[in-house]
């Protein structure tokens, strides 16, 4: 994936790219990498499934 991104960025240096990860520790590593925008699989899932639960009762997330 690295040099995919690598390549892209030497394609079109205004580039933005997106990844999805399915550790922390490769999520953090990307983020220290400049990676770009990260998103890890588990912590969107939970995200998600509070946003919900919040809303389900009146809540605001």
């Amino acid at each position: 994936m690295r040099r995919i991104i690598t390549i892209a960025r030497t394609l079109n240096p205004a580039i933005e790219t997106v990844v999805r990860t399915h550790s922390e520790e490769e999520a953090r590593l990307q983020e220290q990498e400049n990676i770009g925008k990260i998103f890890f699989g588990e912590g969107e899932l939970a995200k998600s499934i509070s946003r919900h639960a919040l809303e389900r009762y009146g809540r605001s997330p």
